[in-house]
């Protein structure tokens, strides 16, 4: 990956943007940003929802009067049209914060971050409430995050911050200040931003008077969007199960993007306005979990053989079952193609064909995600998937 390096200047401006303002990201702003890429019918539902909370009074006084009503909500209506008018549609906003680096290498000059933005996502409170149209949160879906784990510091700098912070008796305080530059380029989903980290700075203090480090993004950042796990961001409404976990899978959980996934996932078709993924990953020597997720939630979950199962596996698969899915009471019968329970309002099937090492009709895997089958074949030895998951893609007409 290619990055340019600034070292030694106080600030620097992009010359496709010299002119164009840096808004403060907080909630107000990116309500005003969601409102001008949404519909008419936002925009109505939202005057309506500022006149019921800030007018509260004059709301009230006007509900019987329909003529009284539409006046207030016309004037509430041309003060946010004003507002929206003094935007983009699209633009760049800046992310202000003091935070504890984890650790310096002098001899490389190099900082490591941590994790400052968790799983690729920026998360902004708005507000609780039942509007329909607008979040309680908004999510920025960062697809090139990983720019900020490590980055080098002026040396000079830094080991004078360092000695300043001994002398004091901070010995390695660790508490930096950094202001991050977001590029935002699509609203979606009532709910999601898809943005780019545009430029970051790392400074001393909040005071800006020593800048240690500052990095710029230089690819383009279409392609980041477009070529990331993310996309289609989260379009799937449901809501995880949390009462249990699959080797730390959840059903309609959130997919948390990290570098790994990129070798073992694979963005497929889109079914209606949700983006499919499936990711596959060795389990035992034979066999793979299979996960497929829909519109950024887990759909499904599968255990599927690939070759015969040893009797060290049969047995691991069924103690995982136990452990994982909380059934302590299984009975593992051979006499049936597959055995199926409900618990937690999941649907699980257990395919006692693969623990004979035979395969049947039923226990031939197939993803419904995909129009034709794998080349490899597969046999499935446990399938999972929500009951609300399941109303979900019969309505989409996805075939179960």
């Amino acid at each position: 990956m290619k990055y340019i390096l600034l070292l030694g200047l106080i600030y620097i401006t992009l010359p496709s943007v010299a002119n164009e303002e840096v808004l403060e990201l907080n909630a107000e702003n990116l309500t005003l940003l969601a409102l001008k890429n949404s519909s008419q019918e936002a925009i109505d539902e939202y005057v309506l929802y500022l006149v019921k909370s800030t007018k509260t009074k004059e709301y009230f006084k006007a509900m019987r009067d329909k003529d009284k009503l539409d006046a207030l909500l016309k004037q509430e209506k041309d003060n946010l049209a004003t507002k929206l008018s003094k935007i983009n549609k699209l633009g760049r906003y800046k992310l202000k914060k003091t935070f504890t680096y984890k650790s310096y290498n002098e001899a490389t000059s190099t900082l490591n971050l941590g994790q400052i933005i968790s799983n690729n996502v920026v998360d902004i409170f708005r507000a609780y409430d039942d509007l329909h149209y607008l979040p309680s949160a908004f999510l920025l879906l960062i697809p090139n995050a990983e720019i900020m784990q490590k980055v080098q510091v002026n040396k000079k700098r830094f080991n004078h911050l360092l000695n300043y912070w001994k002398k004091n008796s901070q010995d390695y305080n660790k508490s930096l200040y950094l202001e991050i530059v977001f590029k935002i380029e699509k609203y979606q989903n009532n709910n999601d931003f898809q943005a780019t980290i545009e430029r970051f700075d790392i400074y001393s203090s909040k005071h800006k008077k020593a800048l240690l480090a500052s990095k710029v993004e230089t690819r383009k950042h279409s392609d980041l969007i477009t070529n990331w796990l993310l996309s289609g961001g989260f379009s799937n409404p449901l809501i995880g199960i949390h009462a249990f976990s699959f080797f730390g899978l959840r059903l309609q959980d959130q997919l948390v993007v990290h570098e790994s996934l990129n070798e073992i996932c694979k963005i497929n078709k889109k079914v209606g306005i949700h983006q499919t993924i499936i990711c596959e990953q060795p389990y035992t020597k034979n066999t793979e979990i299979i996960v497929s997720y829909l519109g950024g939630r887990i759909a499904r979950i599968d255990v599927v053989s690939i070759n015969p199962l040893s009797k060290f596996e049969i047995n691991k698969i069924k103690q995982d079952i136990k452990r994982f899915l909380k059934v302590s009471d299984l009975e593992f019968k051979f006499n049936y193609s597959f055995i199926q329970w409900s618990s937690y309002g999941v649907d699980f099937k257990l395919f006692s064909a693969s623990f004979l090492n035979k395969q049947s009709e039923d226990s031939n895997y197939k993803n419904m995600f995909k129009a034709n089958s794998s080349p490899k074949k597969r046999t499935l030895v446990l399938t999972m998937m929500a009951e609300e998951s399941k109303k979900l893609l019969t309505k989409l007409g996805v075939k179960l």
